[in-house]
């Protein structure tokens, strides 16, 4: 049997051209496939040489990758979780770690460099295969994805682990948002989720990218390559000669064509919750049945039932929320539909930032039925933006919240409200005294700019997160630099979905009784129109601007004091509502 042709990457600094970690890698690989390898290695220490960083700089490369880390919050600058070893046992390792990605980050000169030198090695070596490590990782999905140098993956099989690709503070770099490599004829990630270097699962939907869970726990960092490497032979396919027949120009084209041809499909995710598991949340009456009239028009509306999943009560728990959306945007493509409809509570939560000793913001957050004003049992924009920005162009994405974030059990009478007012020990982190006032004020959370209010009158603080506004996924880098990178690696930026609000972020949702039956007010309106357009003279649906006019106008007339809110982009605001009969 002919050697496989490999190509190593390595990661952070450390890996010596000779060193004893390159038999051992071969090696490694070897006795997990079974046959030969014959091996090269690609070394990534020179661009950064002259990288050397101060405590400030140290902290700041950690906080970068903290401020947007999806998994529970580490303490001590994120040297350890969970009290598994002492604070600053591993601060060394962070430090090399986290400066070399926040460097290669930071420098566009480091990443040009960087690409620029494994384009040359697989020119010299060409490979039938590159293992990518920790940082290595990066390089290669960046040499493989620029306009610059793609051109040298044609056929390859990417494989990555211990990768920090799925990290959200990682995607400005890219533009915003990953995609599938096109040369690449296959991507592989190998992930470990007790990994402790930052590493993420990739948010890829392509027939050609493959995750494969790989655990493995080797104290103190769970990041070692030997061990990934020992889960290769979990890869499917054939290694030694797939990816050439995969790679071939006719292969791809046919494969192509094949999904071009597989009609735009349809999915739905619809969850309603009247009943809560904390006691001291006051139960609502109309959700459930919410979630059933959504149901109903959307099978009006061309949707299988098999294509509808709903998520009632005591099933609708923060993971369940998850797992769920998950289904819903498994395998999206462009023209296909998604819908995520959610009638329930909705709240405001403070959070902590990366240190763990101060409050940074408020997200809105959707109440799941196990929530507990914790960060662990809520859904905020930063999960919900996790995972839609990541969604291909051309996809309709539809998200309906009938909910409000400003509170619900300050307003007596008989408007039931849709919202949470959270604890006083929690609400006294969105407060500060204010001596010269002698009253309590929002805080600012030293957001630049930020006044604690927004302009007009607005009572929700300029640093609110709001549920689908994406400023996690916006990132710190400016827009022009976004569109810039986003052509770079030929995108359009990262996925905006369309979402339609039951209210005014300062607002109330309400409920309404349609005699002895409860609905969400916002809801009832909008299936009401809904229908009223396909049964009109012209059967034709509205655009979505038109729509939210006719709601909100209709909740006027009904006495409702919300005003439902249309957040999409330009050019969706005046399409017309993809869901004709």
């Amino acid at each position: 049997m002919p050697a496989l042709k490999v190509l190593f990457v390595h990661g952070v600094s450390g890996h010596e051209p000779g060193g004893t970690w390159q038999p051992e890698w071969q090696r490694a690989l070897e006795q997990a496939l079974g046959q030969p390898v014959s091996a090269e290695f690609c070394h990534l220490d020179d661009p950064f040489k002259h990288l050397q960083l101060n405590a400030v700089q140290t902290a700041e490369a950690v906080a970068l990758l903290l401020r947007s880390w999806l998994r529970p919050q580490p303490k001590a600058f994120g040297f350890g979780r969970g009290g598994e070893w002492g604070d600053g046992l591993l601060e060394g390792v962070y430090e090399r770690t986290a400066g070399m990605v926040a460097e290669w980050v930071r420098s566009e000169a480091v990443r040009r460099e960087s690409r620029e030198l494994l384009r040359r090695r697989i020119e010299q070596t060409r490979p039938q295969l590159v293992f990518a490590h920790s940082l290595g990782s990066l390089v290669a999905y960046d040499c493989f994805s620029h306009t610059d140098t793609r051109a040298c993956g044609d056929g390859l099989h990417l494989v990555v682990f211990g990768s920090q690709l799925g990290h959200p503070a990682l995607r400005d770099s890219f533009g915003g948002k990953l995609q599938m490599p096109p040369t690449l004829a296959r991507l592989t990630q190998l992930y470990n989720e007790h990994d402790r270097v930052f590493t993420e699962a990739m948010p890829l939907s392509d027939q050609r990218f493959t995750r494969i869970d790989t655990p493995f726990r080797d104290f103190p960092l769970h990041h070692d390559a030997g061990q990934y490497l020992g889960f290769a032979k979990a890869v499917p396919g054939r290694w030694g000669d797939w990816f050439e027949a995969a790679a071939a120009p006719r292969a791809r084209a046919l494969r192509r064509a094949a999904v071009a041809a597989e009609a735009p499909r349809k999915r739905a995710l619809l969850v309603g919750i009247n009943e809560y598991q904390d006691p001291a949340t006051s139960p609502l009456q109309g959700c459930v049945n919410d979630a059933w009239l959504m149901s109903a028009v959307l099978q009006e509306s061309g949707f299988a039932a098999d294509d509808i999943r709903m998520v009632l009560n005591q099933r609708a728990t923060a993971t369940a929320l998850v797992e769920r959306l998950q289904w819903l945007i498994d395998g999206a493509r462009p023209g296909d539909t998604c819908v995520f409809y959610f009638s329930g509570h909705g709240a405001q939560l403070p959070v902590y930032g990366g240190d763990g000793q101060r409050v940074e913001a408020v997200h809105e957050t959707l109440v799941p039925h196990d929530f507990d004003w914790s960060r662990g049992q809520a859904f905020s924009d930063q999960q919900f933006a996790t995972l839609y920005s990541q969604l291909p162009d051309g996809l309709n994405f539809l998200g309906v919240f009938d909910c409000c974030h400003s509170g619900g059990l300050t307003r007596g009478g008989s408007q039931r409200v849709r919202g949470l007012n959270p604890p006083d020990d929690i609400r006294h982190r969105m407060l500060r005294w204010e001596p010269a006032m002698k009253m309590w004020v929002p805080r600012d959370f030293g957001r630049p700019g930020g006044s604690g209010h927004k302009a007009g009158g607005s009572r929700t603080p300029a640093s609110t997160l709001r549920l689908g506004a994406a400023q996690t996924v916006d990132g710190a880098a400016g827009d022009a630099r976004r569109l810039q990178a986003a052509a770079e690696y030929g995108h359009q930026g990262p996925y905006r979905p369309t979402l339609l609000y039951a209210c005014k972020d300062a607002e109330f949702s309400y409920e309404y009784d349609h005699g002895p039956i409860s609905h969400g007010a916002f809801t009832y309106c909008l299936v009401k129109r809904l229908r009223d357009a396909r049964q009109g003279r012209r059967r034709q649906m509205p655009s979505f601007e038109k729509l939210m006019k006719q709601v909100s106008d209709e909740l006027k007339l009904l006495g409702y004091a919300q005003t439902p809110q249309l957040v999409a982009p330009d050019h969706i605001r005046a399409m017309t509502v993809p869901l004709s009969a």
